[in-house]
Order: structure tokens, then sequence, then C-alpha cells
């Protein structure tokens, strides 16, 4: 099967809903080695990490979360906890958030399904 290379990008949020930014086709497999996502919202965010859900690429994938603006403290957290780990230095090791407007979190995969979140994190 070939291997096709595409960057997918949103733009500017026009909404607080999820919004699905690519479908991969029947019989194929989607491996992400890079995402950034930011929060303008005046609401929370979550990123949730999947350990196995996606085809992440090897340790050493990056997930990088910025808080631009908006009363919204973002958290990046495992979507499934009892399979997935994440750890920090966050007050909650495993669910850390963003500590203030203009912070950047990256989340380090470290192993097949655990994660390790640095950064300017509370």
């Amino acid at each position: 099967m070939p291997t096709v290379t595409k960057a997918l990008f949103r733009g500017a949020a026009t909404t607080t809903v999820g919004t699905t930014l690519y479908t991969v086709p029947a019989a194929t497999t989607t491996v992400v080695s890079n995402i950034v996502v930011t929060n303008t919202a005046a609401t929370a965010a979550t990123a949730d990490l999947a350990g196995t859900g996606l085809s992440w690429d090897s340790a050493g994938t990056q997930f990088n979360g910025f808080w631009i603006t908006g009363a919204g403290i973002p958290a990046i957290v495992a979507v499934t906890p009892g399979t997935t780990t994440v750890i920090s230095t966050g007050a909650i090791s495993a669910s850390p958030k963003l500590r203030a407007a203009n912070s950047m979190a990256t989340a380090l995969k470290i192993a097949a399904n655990s994660w390790i979140v640095i950064g300017d994190i509370s």
C-alpha cells in the first residue's frame, strides 16, 4: 500500500464543537506524528490522548497544546486511563492542565501506551 502524507489544517476555530478534519478511507490506516491544538474558548477544553485508537508513530511522537486566550483551562488526559498512561508534574499527574493563558505543553510518547506531559502546566 502506498504511503500518502497529508497535512491537515483547520484554521481559526469558529465553533466549540469537535470537528472532523479527515476521515480515513476504509481498508487503510493513519499514522499521526505531530498534532498542534489551541484553545481560545471561554470553556475548558480537553485534549484526549489515545494509546492505540489512532496509529501514533513510535515513541517520540509529540502532541503540542497551546492556551492562547479565553477563560477555559485546557487539560491533557488519556482517552482510556486503564490502558493509556499520562504522567506529568501537574497537580494531578494523569491530567495536567495548562497553567495560564499563553501557556504551552507538549505530550511526548515514551512507550506504546505511555505519554509524559512537559511544559507550563499546573
